[in-house]
């Protein structure tokens, strides 16, 4: 075992006053620690300049743990996993034929990270996507056992493999067929072009941008599109995981289409909830959302639009009830 003396210049010094024997664990490091200390020019760190940051340095004596943290990942070699990168090929491929530049990869994860309209649910999911670190379908092909491997494929729909393609956009359990049915009922309403969506395009939602005639973005719709579908998706995963876990696969437990209608637009309204009150600017100062930008998002979707009814106000006054996707009560006596 070794002790750690601090002289006056800023050097660290060690001295061996304690040995260990028995224990491989310990023999290993005290091999270790003897083999460093009888160099003839020991490596030294230097707690004035500082080894971590380039340029000036750093005092590690006043360094945060932070800071000291992303100094050594940028140090450390990238693992780069090969699915990973697969991924992230194909979300830079998807947006670039949508947005006509192709993005950096450090924009993709930019785009799952702090500061982004989707929400910290939606965004782990897509994060863990883009991984493929979701325990679905080739995950269970590395355990070495039978009950596990037998969840690889999606027995409801005959598929060798659940995978997330399959989840989001072909499987019959998890209610994306009604899901997708909601979604297109809404954009719709914009009368804007829908980019073609693809697993690429659910990754890199983040990055999508909804253009004019003039190539211009239209920010309204473009943060639009990015909620809607960031809810449907996530809307469907759960779905599938209320399935697939809380009803063991029972093909009579299916979520009935009324029911998955009903709580992706009960998803969708909370979003447009939230983005009105996060207009207050007396609750919060300057990270308020601005109100022509919730106007913009929202205005063409709204049940009420383009109704007169419809007050000048809406967006930051909460005691006008708007909604999506409510159903209409029918006029007169037939109510």
């Amino acid at each position: 075992m070794y002790g750690e003396v601090l002289s006056s210049d800023g050097t660290i010094r060690t001295k061996k006053v304690k040995g260990h024997s028995g224990d491989p664990g310990n023999d290993a490091a005290d091999a270790l620690a003897a083999a460093g200390a009888e160099k003839e020019a020991p490596d030294q760190l230097n707690l004035r300049k500082g080894t971590f940051i380039k340029g000036a340095g750093v005092r590690l004596a006043t360094a945060s743990q932070s800071l000291l943290y992303h100094a050594i990942r940028r140090r450390a070699n990238r693992h780069i996993r090969a699915r990973t990168e697969a991924n992230i090929d194909s979300i830079q491929s998807v947006i670039e034929e949508i947005n006509g530049e192709k993005p950096l990869e450090s924009a993709i994860w930019d785009s799952l990270g702090k500061g982004t309209v989707l929400t910290k649910k939606a965004k782990v999911f897509l994060w863990k996507t883009v991984h493929e670190g979701h325990k679905i379908g080739a995950y269970w092909e590395k355990i070495d056992s039978n009950p596990l491997t037998a969840r690889m494929p999606c027995t409801l729909c005959q598929a060798p493999v659940e995978s997330m393609t399959h989840i989001l956009f072909e499987c019959r359990a998890s209610g994306q067929e009604t899901a997708w049915q909601v979604f297109n009922e809404l954009w719709d309403r914009t009368g804007k072009t829908k980019p073609y969506i693809t697993l690429g395009t659910v990754m890199g939602v983040g990055l999508v941008h909804i253009k004019d005639e003039r190539g211009k973005t239209i920010t309204g719709a473009t943060r639009l599109f990015r909620i809607l579908l960031s809810e449907t998706v996530y809307a469907i995963w759960l779905n599938r995981c209320d399935w697939r876990i809380g009803k063991n696969s029972d093909p009579a437990k299916i979520l009935p289409p009324p029911e998955v209608r009903s709580r992706l637009l009960k998803a969708v309204n909370v979003r447009l909830r939230n983005d009105r009150i996060l207009t207050n600017n007396r609750s919060y100062g300057k990270k308020a959302l601005n109100r022509k930008l919730v106007e913009r998002t929202w205005y063409t979707v709204l049940d009420e639009a383009p109704s007169s009814a419809l007050p000048p106000d809406w967006a930051t006054n909460m005691g006008v009830l708007v909604g999506v996707g409510r159903v209409r009560r029918p006029p007169g006596r037939n109510r």
